[in-house]
């Protein structure tokens, strides 16, 4: 590995979107940012949402004695040494010099198949992910403070603990909106507390972003309330004569929405007679009126949250799951192929689409859409095209983040 991280390559603005010289792969350590190496990576894929960490997944090729010797400046071969490996490292996206994202590596898995040479299989996670790694091990009360506060208070308490500091900023301001929470050690983490912040009614959202400030690159935990997203508007098309969208889906699914919602909380301390049993806290069922008054038959979904312990929460999680999730969940996605130098960035969730359809079962229109995820694919062996997958404002990709009943 080289002794001094090398200037990271420039790109002509010309550069068409073929061959996959336009990405760099940058590895570091989490901790300190200690430079190890960049490597050449095959097969990337990763993604980033709103409210939820993002996925990271490659393959590094080792067809040589001498480029596995690089590798195992970032992956060691030897179990023995520290400094480096999954669990360690982080890998920076560069796209034309540009970072596009930084994820923790968690799983570094070497293996040969009986046809080719050595390689390592990947898997990552935004930097929101390492947070859902880190337990809150003492108790912290809140009583009519900013939800904002709160928020920066946990981000400043999991960095005060040893080892976990990992220079996370949190922007100034605050949202107006109070909220009562006592977090206790009870085996949550401080993302898991993070996200139940955010998706209540009335909540906010929140993404980590890499974003320059003076001269150097910061993690920033970015929050927008009531929504993220800036006033810009993305284009894409399908019709006829093509267009940059190269695939699209739709699915309506009821099996996954409810018409009536509740949630469940935690027991509470038992006060006075300690014979009397205690029962666990439960929300008043918060319905889809709308769906309910056009036909739709009752469906129920009962969410548990088994460390809230005060009612009002409970109320807000229910009523904030009939907003997002009534009736059925809709999906869409696209696929849209990514020019040189496309107006869509990671750091850019929140911001809304246009979308032209035009085919066998669309009339032509225009719609509208909020993006809150991207997933990303550079150009590869299996696929010409920079591909960036649209997660739009709507899905659910990976249920609710709390347990079902």
């Amino acid at each position: 590995a080289a002794a001094e991280e090398p200037e990271i390559p420039t790109f002509p603005p010309f550069t068409p979107t073929r061959g996959d010289a336009l990405y760099a792969y940058r590895f570091r350590r989490l901790r300190d940012g200690h430079f190890l190496g960049f490597l050449d990576l095959a097969d990337v894929s990763f993604d980033k949402r709103i409210n939820q960490p993002g996925s990271f997944t490659a393959t590094v090729p080792i067809p040589s004695r001498a480029v596995g010797d690089l590798v195992a400046e970032v992956f060691p071969r030897d179990s023995t040494v520290l400094s480096a490996g999954a669990g360690v490292v982080v890998v920076d996206i560069l796209r034309a010099g540009e970072v596009w994202g930084e994820y923790w590596i968690t799983e570094a898995n070497p293996t040969q198949s009986d046809r080719g040479t050595p390689e390592i299989h990947l898997q990552g996670t935004t930097l929101d992910g390492y947070m859902s790694s880190v337990e809150l091990q003492a108790e912290l009360p809140f009583a009519g403070e900013d939800q904002i506060a709160i928020l920066r208070a946990l981000v400043a308490d999991m960095q005060s603990q040893s080892h976990a500091n990992i220079g996370l900023v949190v922007p100034a301001g605050t949202s107006g909106v109070v909220r009562d929470r006592t977090y206790t050690d009870d085996g949550g983490t401080y993302g898991q507390r993070i996200q139940q912040l955010a998706e209540v009614d009335n909540g906010f959202e929140y993404t980590v972003d890499l974003v320059a400030s003076e001269g150097t690159i910061v993690r920033q935990l970015t929050w927008g309330y009531p929504k993220l997203g800036g006033p810009e508007v993305h284009i894409f098309g399908w019709g006829p004569n093509g267009g940059d969208i190269t695939a699209w889906a739709e699915q309506v699914s009821a099996a996954r929405g409810a018409t009536r919602y509740r949630a469940r909380g935690g027991t509470p301390p038992s006060e006075g007679d300690a014979s009397v049993s205690a029962t666990a806290l439960l929300s008043a069922p918060h319905e889809a009126t709308a769906h309910l008054a056009a036909g739709w038959p009752r469906i129920d979904r009962t969410l548990s949250y088994s460390d809230v312990i005060v009612q009002d929460t409970l109320e807000d999680y229910a009523a904030h799951w009939v907003t997002v999730a009534p009736g059925a969940v809709r999906v869409e996605t696209y696929t849209v192929a990514l020019g040189a130098s496309p107006s869509l960035h990671p750091n850019k969730l929140g911001d809304r689409c246009r979308i032209y359809l035009d085919n066998e079962w669309h009339a032509p229109h225009w719609r509208e859409r909020r993006i809150i995820g991207l997933r990303i694919r550079p150009v590869s062996r299996q696929n010409g095209k920079e591909l960036a997958e649209l997660v739009l404002e709507g899905q659910e990709d990976g249920g609710f983040g709390v347990g079902e009943e």
